[in-house]
């Protein structure tokens, strides 16, 4: 039966049957309502798709989680000092088995399969806690909640501890892979032949001085052909240079390449098999001057005998310039270290080579001679380098040499204690030939003849040049700045180091 219905009347109060009935529109309404409604269908809907977002966006977080944790381990066994991987018997869990884990260790609740039978209830899984938030983005986890990460993330066995892992049976662990070597320009180098070693097994060498004796820079590459250049020009005695400071009180070519690596050196034992030898030079322009950096003397000597016992020496070059020559300390250090050195290698030939102007040594490198000679040194040679006096200097580079030459003996006779004879032959020259530094000054082959025949009339020591690596016209001919590798003047091949070997 339905409810009593009040009819409806028009604006002119009359009845209207064609008028929708007001408790018709409740009743349509109150049907919808009992049946749920557009209204309520829509907000069924609403409920089912928040709630199966809600489900979806727990598994991706689930799994994030996952991904995360799996993360960190491949980057803690990347940064592992012993470089060992996970075991090949234990693999990271992933996928279904992941979510399932997560949902059960981090939610507490039973897997999605068991609530899809309609055996747990999606929202009555378990009660909460007080304090506990569900997992959510941007939420912080209570640490009582985390999951275990071994058992999270590892099935099988249990892993043993780091320090007790045995090693697996398949594994084979690989040792990390050198440093890669930086290459080397595809360029011409000395090949060493049968007979090419260190001085250690070829003899020592030789106690005779030669008369002309080149200096070599060893730093330089590719490396200088000993061997070669002896067949060339009958040259077979050079000045190896330079050995400085490679830290911590080390010898070491330029201050870099160890004693038993140099290329240069190497060919030491073929050159002593030919009739030559090589006096080695300390220190130099430029680097660390071992006295400047060794604090003692005992220190010193021991860096000084390493390269005598490493080539089997029996001569040595002190080439002392720069900060390296005031230092008072340093030089005293030195000639403590000189004298030790003599003193565990007898007949051991010590030369000091030393900065000069035409006029003679300079005060610091007299002061220098005076300390070693206090200090026991026993002083064979003094060698000045006859280049770069100053852009005041632009004459003949010949009688430069001869000038520098004469007033040096004076100085050595005078420091020395020597007789004139003795002073003469102290003394040792070596000019920078073709262009020096100081552009103005250019010493020529003629100039070099010119030395040969002051050094005869002498009676000079012995005589060298900067540097044998030099001795050969540039690719462009004739420049007027100086090179590391060519004299920077025109001339022939070996030219200058024929020219000074009359002096042999």
């Amino acid at each position: 039966m339905l409810p009593h219905r009040t009819p409806l009347v028009n604006s002119e109060g009359r009845h209207d049957e064609h008028a929708p009935a007001q408790d018709q529109w409740q009743e349509q309404g109150d049907r919808r309502s009992r049946r749920g409604g557009r209204g309520g269908r829509r907000r069924a809907r609403l409920h089912r798709h928040r709630a199966g977002g809600r489900r979806r966006r727990r598994v991706h977080e689930d799994q994030r989680l996952v991904d995360r944790l799996h993360r960190a381990v491949r980057r803690h066994q990347r940064q592992r000092p012993d470089g060992e991987g996970l075991d090949a018997g234990v693999r990271p869990a992933g996928g279904r088995q992941a979510r399932l884990a997560v949902e059960r260790r981090v939610h507490g609740q039973r897997p999605a399969r068991h609530r899809e039978a309609g055996q747990v209830g999606h929202r009555r899984a378990r009660p909460r806690q007080d304090g506990h938030r569900r997992l959510r983005r941007g939420r912080q986890r209570r640490p009582d909640r985390l999951p275990d990460r071994r058992r999270l993330l590892f099935r099988g066995r249990r892993r043993h501890p780091r320090a007790q892992r045995p090693p697996h049976p398949d594994r084979h662990p690989h040792p990390r892979p050198p440093p890669r070597l930086r290459r080397r320009p595809a360029t011409s180098t000395p090949t060493p032949t049968a007979s090419q070693s260190t001085g250690t097994g070829t003899g020592t060498g030789t106690t005779a001085t030669a008369g002309f004796a080149p200096y070599v820079d060893t730093s330089l590459y590719p490396a200088f052909d000993l061997l070669a250049s002896a067949d060339a020009t009958g040259v077979k005695n050079y000045n190896l240079a330079f050995v400085t400071d490679g830290g911590g009180c080390t010898p070491k070519w330029g201050g870099v390449t160890d004693l038993a690596s140099d290329a240069v050196a190497a060919q030491i034992g073929a050159l002593r098999a030919k009739g030559g030898d090589v006096r080695v030079s300390f220190g130099g322009a430029s680097g660390s001057e071992l006295a400047t950096t060794c604090t003692s003397a005992d220190a010193l000597a021991a860096a000084y005998g390493k390269a005598v016992d490493q080539y089997k020496l029996t001569k040595v070059d002190f080439d002392v310039e720069g900060g390296a020559l005031p230092n008072t300390a340093a030089n005293t250090r030195r000639a403590q270290a000189i004298a030790k050195l003599q003193q565990q290698h007898p007949g051991l030939d010590v030369s000091f080579t030393l900065p000069v102007m035409p006029e003679g040594l300079t005060q610091d490198g007299v002061n220098l001679l005076a300390n070693a000679k206090t200090n026991g040194v026993k002083i064979s040679t003094v060698n000045i380098m006859a280049m770069d006096y100053g852009a005041s200097y632009n004459g003949d580079m010949g009688a430069y040499a001869e000038q520098a030459a004469t007033a040096t003996q004076a100085q050595i006779k005078s420091v020395l204690a020597l007789s004139d004879s003795a002073a003469w032959k102290t003394v040792a020259v070596t000019p920078m030939i073709g262009v020096n530094d100081v552009s103005s000054e250019v010493f020529k082959v003629d100039d070099a003849t010119q030395l040969v025949n002051f050094a005869k009339s002498k009676g000079l020591g012995w005589l060298s040049m900067w540097s044998a690596t030099r001795d050969k016209q540039c690719a462009g001919g004739a420049k007027p700045t100086a090179d590391a590798t060519c004299s920077s003047v025109t001339q022939d091949a070996y030219a200058f180091s024929k020219a000074f070997g009359a002096y042999n």
